[in-house]
């Protein structure tokens, strides 16, 4: 397991860094945001959500591109362990994502002199999103032949882009404004328990399809 975390880690260091001022930019409008009225900017949300999705597309492209998932097969490491690698090294992504915008938001929002708890309730909301986005994603990753797997990368785009407009048109109709609307902590906690759920019983799924799959 160290092995593989160690792989897929080298490969993010050096292929992410063209994501970097997207991930700087969207810290930035938080940060702003924080320090003007003490809150996150909430497009930030939907907007890591979709950005995580593309680790492991990402991560599986590369995988298949240099053939690694048959050499993998020939050495002492479990299909089960694949993909709970993958998972594992999400999720970890998930809470760095979410730890930074915090401790950013946050000290944005007391420079304001405003109250840290938004910009905190939203850092956890973003590690919450991630983690949701990529227990949906992953086991569509696991389940598509090796040709269809760019597909995923517009994918993610439209289901996240579309999921975040039907949201807004919804609480719209409702009267609620997503962009000022109020979350807790503990809520933010809440949606975190569940999202990590979530990602445990996706990584399940994603484990059975691998173990059945040819490769």
């Amino acid at each position: 397991m160290k092995g593989l975390l160690k792989k897929d880690w080298l490969h993010i260091r050096t292929s992410f860094i063209a994501m970097l001022p997207y991930f700087l930019f969207m810290i930035f409008m938080s940060a702003v945001s924080s320090y003007s009225r003490g809150k996150i900017a909430f497009i930030a949300v939907p907007g890591m959500a979709m950005f995580q999705s593309i680790l492991p597309v990402v991560l599986m492209m590369d995988d298949v591109r240099t053939g690694y998932i048959r050499t993998a097969m020939t050495l002492p490491v479990s299909r089960r362990e694949m993909v709970a690698e993958k998972y594992l090294l999400t999720l970890i992504n998930s809470a760095v994502s979410g730890a930074l915008f915090a401790a950013v938001t946050c000290a944005a929002a007391l420079l304001g002199n405003n109250s840290a708890a938004q910009p905190l309730a939203g850092g956890i909301l973003i590690a919450a999103s991630c983690a949701i986005s990529a227990a949906i994603i992953m086991p569509v990753v696991y389940i598509v032949s090796t040709e269809k797997i760019k597909l995923i990368f517009i994918l993610a785009y439209v289901i996240f882009g579309g999921l975040y407009g039907a949201a807004g048109g919804v609480a719209a109709a409702f009267g609620y404004d997503l962009e000022n609307m109020v979350i807790s902590v503990g809520t933010s906690a809440v949606i975190l328990a569940a999202a990590l759920l979530l990602a445990a019983v996706s990584c399940l799924i994603s484990q059975r399809i691998f173990k059945k799959r040819d490769i």
